[in-house]
């Protein structure tokens, strides 16, 4: 296990709480195949391979997508932009965007492919952090310099730039926040019935 995984893992317990978040926010079934757009090594995403038919990881990192390959089996990984996502449209039925919109700088663009990659009735699962008071200022820097990037600012901006996709979301408290998105025509909390 690579050192950043350790860290992740081990020290943060970040995986194991992403993925229990995701197991209680998401209606998800056997028969389902989630997307991890920016997902890493697969940390996150690779706790819930028992659970869907398919769990495949979006990366733009190939040497965190070879480490993914090698650690974690039964889980597809691609090199890929989140920008233009190398998924058919309509093919997925959850997208995962875990810690990924503050590390790019077209958020926009990647929640648009989410949106387009998603089946009927899917739903997107971001996970981001908060970047409030002086510690969250500090953070918000570092990450701009040393990640670039730093969006969504707020939870509004968030929400708004779903409203614009066609998507309602609704915001589940957690450490920083989480938000699941669903079409506006699909009531929150309402699973997909379409195939």
């Amino acid at each position: 296990m690579a050192a950043w995984d350790v860290a992740l893992e081990r020290v943060c317990g970040h995986y194991a709480l992403s993925s229990g978040v995701i197991g209680r926010s998401l209606p998800l079934r056997p028969d389902d195949v989630v997307l991890d757009v920016g997902g890493g090594t697969g940390g996150v995403s690779a706790r819930l391979r028992s659970t869907v038919r398919t769990v495949a990881v979006i990366e733009p990192s190939e040497p965190l997508t070879r480490r993914g390959r090698g650690v974690h089996r039964g889980v597809g990984f691609v090199v890929g932009d989140g920008r233009s996502l190398p998924v058919r449209t309509g093919s997925v039925d959850h997208v995962l965007l875990v810690e990924v919109l503050h590390h790019v700088d077209d958020a926009p663009a990647v929640l648009a492919e989410a949106a387009r990659v998603l089946r009927p009735g899917g739903s997107i699962l971001i996970e981001e952090s908060e970047f409030g008071g002086a510690f969250g200022r500090l953070r918000r820097w570092a990450e701009s310099v040393l990640l670039g990037g730093v969006w969504p600012r707020s939870r509004p901006e968030l929400l708004e730039a779903l409203g614009r996709l066609g998507f309602r979301g609704r915001v589940l408290e957690q450490e920083g926040f989480v938000v699941v998105a669903v079409p506006l025509e699909r009531p929150l909390g309402e699973p997909a019935t379409e195939r």
